[in-house]
């Protein structure tokens, strides 16, 4: 027994008939950005400069970073009161694609309008992982495969020009703010502080590029017990999809830097002489070289 959407392409001879060697139709695939777990609705568009009855297309992801929610007539079809017949089916053994077959009157009544940016079909899709996925028009999705033409006044089934689109897919991972990080001159120490933005599942740290630990997206603070003399910090927060990051930096005393402000100037002379002569704090001990 036949499907409706192979009945429908049948009637169309959107298979069986050959496709000429020449287009007055260019079909667009959908662009847009979207974020982890929104949704959103994108156009599948067309330039006509002939009449158009009828179509039908398959669309593959590059990567599964989107799932294809909704698959609906567009605006040049609502407009005009059509279509007939509209049979769609969404992630037909891939995640994010989807096929169309289109009669936009079964009695010649009506066609599409001419001209550019025809919108003909809207998607809605979810975003699944952060990244970015072209979308093509391809001619092997569904049983059997839907090919990719649209139908002109006469009945004949023509190949259109094909544009792919691209769907960017953002993390909606925050970084930590309020990130500071403060060298502890007594424990020759730097204590990293922040404030979490929720939803993180885990945080890694690096100092200088290099991964010094791991901790639960929960946490607020790391100490850093084994310091360089000049460190940039990054806090790399991960919550599944999605990474966002923020950082600081921090210098630490060296050998000379008695009073710890990271310089070595005649201060710290003075700082010395304080403590040794009138009591005063004592000097930071920095590690030696």
């Amino acid at each position: 027994m036949l499907s409706p959407l192979r009945a429908s392409l049948t009637v169309l001879s959107l298979i069986l008939a050959s496709a000429s060697l020449y287009a007055d139709v260019t079909f667009f695939a959908p662009s847009g950005t979207l974020g982890v777990g929104e949704t959103a609705t994108f156009s599948v568009t067309m330039d006509a400069y002939t009449d158009v009855i009828g179509f039908a297309y398959g669309i593959c992801p590059s990567s599964p970073t989107v799932s294809v929610v909704a698959v609906e007539p567009g605006t040049a079809l609502t407009s005009i009161g059509a279509p007939d017949f509209f049979q769609e089916e969404i992630n037909p053994g891939v995640t994010g694609g989807h096929t169309v077959g289109c009669v936009v009157s079964f009695i010649g009544f009506a066609e599409l309008p001419t001209g550019a940016g025809q919108e003909i079909v809207q998607v809605t899709y979810e975003g699944l992982a952060a990244g970015t996925t072209e979308m093509c028009f391809c001619d092997e999705l569904g049983s059997p495969a839907v090919t990719t033409v649209y139908v002109g006044s006469a009945g004949s089934s023509v190949t259109p020009f094909q544009e792919c689109g691209t769907i960017i897919v953002e993390s909606s991972c925050a970084p930590v703010s309020d990130l500071t990080c403060q060298f502890d001159s007594a424990t020759q120490q730097v204590v990293l502080s922040w404030t979490n933005p929720g939803g993180t599942s885990f945080h890694h740290i690096y100092r200088n590029g290099d991964l010094i630990g791991t901790i639960s997206g929960d946490d607020t603070s790391f100490v850093d017990p084994n310091p360089s003399s000049s460190n940039v910090y990054v806090v790399e927060s991960t919550c599944f999809p999605g990474e966002a990051s923020s950082s600081c930096s921090v210098d630490v005393a060296s050998a000379g830097d008695v009073n710890g402000d990271g310089m070595v100037n005649i201060g710290d002379a003075i700082y010395l002489l304080n403590y040794l002569n009138s009591s005063g704090p004592a000097p930071v001990f920095a590690p030696c070289p």
